[in-house]
């Protein structure tokens, strides 16, 4: 599980290097909302998604595109919809407050 964190930290910081590049933005005080797309017929607990995060959320913050994600400094959110089995998807978009 530890690599898999670490991998996740480290898409996540590169990816939004990138965003960062092709934007020109230099840093946020955002509002994060993440959209979980999900093939499930029972309830998702919504702290067990939260905390999956976390790696994400951090990978974010290495990249210096937010200061830090502490609740004063960003605004979380999450939603959820239904989907088919094969577009399961995780999207994670920024926005500033």
């Amino acid at each position: 599980i530890r690599n898999i964190n670490r991998q996740r930290r480290e898409t996540a910081k590169f990816l939004a290097l990138d965003a960062m590049q092709e934007t020109s933005i230099k840093t946020l005080k955002p509002r994060i909302t993440v959209h979980y797309h999900f093939y499930n017929t029972r309830e998702i607990d919504l702290d067990n998604l939260i905390i999956g995060m976390k790696c994400t959320l951090d990978g974010i913050v290495d990249s210096g595109l937010i200061e830090d994600d502490s609740p004063s400094k960003v605004k979380l959110e999450a939603e959820f919809s239904l989907c088919k089995k094969n577009e399961k998807k995780t999207l994670i978009t920024l926005t500033e407050i």
